[in-house]
Order: C-alpha cells, then structure tokens, then sequence
C-alpha cells in the first residue's frame, strides 16, 4: 500500500486527481430551494443583477426599470437593462482533525477527505466558479477566499497538504472548539447564497456545532460528504480486541452481544441525527467510505453525470 495515498496526501498526488476528474455538476447546479427566491426553481444562483446598458422601452419591458430623468429629457421611455450575476461562490468545508486520523483498511479518512474536496475543487475549477475553503485541523482552521483565478486558489490545495501532515497518533485536541470556531467564521465571511460542500464525519459534533450548520443552511447551499470507516459502523468479531489513542488503551471481547448491540445503537443514533437534520433542511447528503476506491463509489451514486 503507498503510503502516499492511503495514510498522507501530498499535493503533486492532489494535483494528478484532476486528470481522473468526476464531474460535480449535479452539486454545482442544484436549484435554488430558498424560499425567498420564488416559486420556481432555477438552475442559477447568482449574486444579483449587474447593470448592462441604457436602452428604450419595449413592451414588456418591467417599468420598475425606467430611468424617469433621462426619458423626461429624451423625451422617449428608457429602461435600464441588467444581466444575471451566474457566478455562485462555491466553498469547501473540509475536516482534518483528530478523528479523521483513523481508517481500518484502505485509507485514512483524513485522506479521502482531500480526495473528495480534490475532485470537488477541479470541477467547480473548470465551471469557472469562485472557489474557496475552510480547512479545519488540529491547530484550528484555516480561511481560504473564493476566487476565480486558479493560481491563487491552488492555495487550497497546499492547506490541504499541510493540514494532512499534521495529524499523527499523539493528535489529540479540542476539535468541539475548532469545528465551533470554525463554522461561526464560515457564517460571516462567506457571502449568502454561496454553495457550501462541508466533508466531514462529524463525530464530536455537539448541540451548538449543529445549531450553526442550520444557521448556515438558511442563507447558503449546503452539501454534506459524510466519511465513514467500516469499523465506526460496527465492531470487528475479535475476542481480544485492543483499542488505543497512544496514550491509553483498552482491551475488549467486541465477540459480546451487549457490547456490540451498545456500539451499534451508538452509531445509529449518530447517523440518525445527522440525517434527520438533512431531511429537514432539504440539503443533500452523500456517504463516502474508506475500504473502497472512491471513483468507484461516485460512478456507483452516478454523481460524474
């Protein structure tokens, strides 16, 4: 196994993604759902209208566009005439704390959350969006602005690189403060309307962690990559089976019922309210495993249509 691309990322292997690139414009164009943006739903979800030229009316011109000074001194109607802004910043969450540092048989998830953000990254790239990032890591978050120029948002890609190294065994931190920092950041520098692909396991998501993510569903697109590891759904059967942080341990027989029943519920009710809150915001969510390559997994959930 290459260490390269199952325990660390580095950015030349970033860089060599966009050649095996999965389209994300199933994301990328998703129709608007805010309910004030009316009743249909549109494929475009710009900033505002930008203003093109002056010009005379025609009929079913709107009139709440008429220029009243310049058509009293013309002495004929004109009209203002505006296009659609098409840009939508897009912005890419991604988690690369502590409990991303696990994964039980292929990769890491720290790492197939950089392949995902990766591939995300190059497609909104080649739709020519604003693209930016929040990276969260053991030492905080980083804050990358969206932008159009490619060489400028490469930027992420190197965070995506720094932040992965980071991570070892003896990364234990905070990550209920980070991911909290981190979200209330997002809130205030992101413009509204943006599209947010937040990619994450979210474990070690409290009550507040979640109360800002329906913050955020509220004025933005919300898209969520949930990265999950086989053995976080369920214990291996193993009659001494040893579990450590490199800093403590402990031995279990996971063959026991009570233990496993307890391991699974505690799951369950993990994913159960991750998803309820997806349902009831009405934004997407996808899971992405680690024991399989992920171009697989996407060409199997079709999103590289």
């Amino acid at each position: 196994m290459n260490q390269e691309n199952s325990i660390y990322i580095s950015k030349n292997y970033l860089v060599d993604l966009k050649s095996k690139m999965v389209h994300f414009r199933a994301f990328i164009d998703r129709p608007i759902r805010n309910k004030y943006v009316g009743r249909f739903a549109s494929k475009i979800k710009g900033q505002g209208l930008i203003f093109e030229e002056m010009d005379n009316y025609r009929l079913g011109d709107d009139i709440r566009n008429m220029n009243w000074k310049l058509s009293q001194k013309l002495a004929r109607p004109i009209v203002k005439r505006f296009t659609e802004d098409k840009e939508r910043p897009v912005y890419l969450v991604v988690d690369q704390s502590s409990t991303m540092f696990f994964g039980s048989n292929y990769k890491m998830k720290s790492v197939v959350a950089c392949e995902l953000a990766t591939i995300s990254y190059w497609s909104v790239v080649e739709n020519q969006d604003p693209i930016g990032a929040f990276i969260i890591s053991n030492d905080g978050h980083s804050f990358i602005k969206a932008t159009k120029s490619t060489k400028k948002s490469m930027a992420i890609l190197n965070e995506l690189e720094v932040a992965n190294k980071k991570l070892d065994i003896n990364s234990l931190s905070n990550k209920v403060a980070y991911v909290e920092g981190a979200l209330k950041r997002l809130r205030h520098e992101v413009k509204q309307n943006s599209l947010i692909i937040f990619i994450s396991d979210f474990l070690e998501f409290n009550d507040e962690a979640y109360s800002q993510l329906k913050m955020l569903a509220s004025k933005h697109e919300l898209v969520i990559g949930h990265i999950v590891d086989q053995n976080e759904e369920e214990l291996p059967a193993v009659s001494n089976f040893v579990i450590s942080n490199s800093k403590s341990e402990i031995s279990m027989n996971s063959r026991d019922q009570k233990i496993r029943k307890k391991y699974r519920e505690k799951w369950e009710a993990h994913i159960n309210r991750l998803h309820e809150l997806c349902r009831k915001l009405s934004f997407p969510i996808f899971t992405i495993n680690t024991h399989e390559d992920i171009f697989t997994q996407l060409k199997q959930r079709r999103f590289h249509e």
